[in-house]
């Protein structure tokens, strides 16, 4: 297991929480040390979060994360639907958001390197 969800009503927050460096492998991709633009357009966000806010995908324009970590999170799996990790985690936010004992729940993200 790579990410997890969690419901927490006593604080109302959702949390994404990423795992860390297990193998070997991930540790020498650790240390690739490259950024990673997101570049997150109004279109890809549409086709993973219903109803984007474009005012906070705005936000987004100038955030770089680690190489590795995006290609966690935006490339096509293979062994599923062939739907990416973000899309994936987004669905599964929307569906908890959308519903009405979460409505004024936060959701915090979380983790460790995670081999990236």
């Amino acid at each position: 297991i790579v990410y997890g969800i969690t419901r927490n009503p006593d604080t109302k927050r959702i949390t994404v929480a990423f795992r860390g460096s297990q193998q070997a492998k991930d540790w020498f991709e650790n240390l690739k040390v490259k950024r990673q633009d997101l570049e997150l357009t109004e279109e890809y966000l549409a086709s993973a979060i219903p109803d984007p806010d474009l005012e906070l995908v705005k936000k987004f324009s100038n955030v770089s994360v680690h190489s590795g970590f995006f290609q966690y999170l935006f490339t096509q799996q293979q062994k599923t639907d062939k739907t990416t990790k973000f899309v994936e985690i987004m669905t599964t936010l929307a569906k908890l958001l959308s519903q009405e004992e979460n409505k004024d729940f936060s959701v915090f993200f979380t983790g460790h390197s995670l081999g990236t």
